[in-house]
């Protein structure tokens, strides 16, 4: 865009406006020059994301006491209920079919098979979650605003990426864990999770 098309641009943009990019801006070199300092903090092993907002909550985890959080009205709202096991045996018999797809996509999961936005694949495992899944090659790494997703150098379309680390297929994981029992399910999860985590710090990569 030339100066001149900008100049007319900013022309037509409300005080409000402005004020708010240039604070977003800020905002976002101030992240930027602590990215560095960020990312060691976030592998250290004392790190905790939820400690600052959820202090409370967290205690609970620590001292083993998890039934009493889930007890207490302050979290009973932003905690899912404990599954009924009733729910379980009314599914499987009132909705065979829908079980049996249930397991089947989870079973797909399993060996990290995907379809989503008009493709499907299947990634290796570990699952490189900054690559492309048709291609395999990675997108740029480092500070998050600092990444071009708009060129056309980039190995595909990010939104194929952004699909596979949403983690929505974890739900279908989890119900097949609860329908089942089979451990399988939850080992899996857990492995997800954990790699997941490790290979995604916070305000880095796409």
């Amino acid at each position: 865009m030339s100066i001149k098309a900008k100049i007319k641009r900013l022309s037509r943009t409300s005080p409000a406006e402005i004020q708010y990019r240039l604070q977003e801006k800020l905002h976002i070199l101030i992240e930027k020059k602590n990215h560095q300092q960020n990312v060691k903090n976030y592998f250290a092993d004392d790190y905790n994301f939820f400690e600052d907002q959820f202090p409370e909550a967290i205690a609970f985890f620590q001292s083993d006491q998890v039934h009493k959080l889930l007890q207490d009205r302050k979290y009973t709202r932003l905690l899912a209920h404990l599954p009924d096991q009733s729910k379980k045996e009314q599914f499987k018999e009132l909705l065979p079919d829908r079980f049996e797809q249930s397991l089947k996509r989870a079973d797909e999961f399993l060996q990290n098979k995907f379809r989503f936005l008009g493709i499907s694949f299947q990634l290796p495992d570990p699952i490189p979650w900054d690559a492309d899944p048709v291609s395999l090659k990675p997108f740029p790494g480092g500070f998050y605003n600092d990444v071009d997703i708009f060129t056309n150098q980039n190995p595909g379309d990010v939104k194929h990426v952004w699909e596979v680390n949403r983690l929505q297929f974890l739900i279908e994981l989890a119900k097949a864990y609860f329908l089942t029992g089979e451990k399988k399910y939850k080992v899996k999860i857990d492995q997800l999770v954990l790699d997941w985590y490790k290979k995604n710090p916070y305000q880095t990569g796409i």
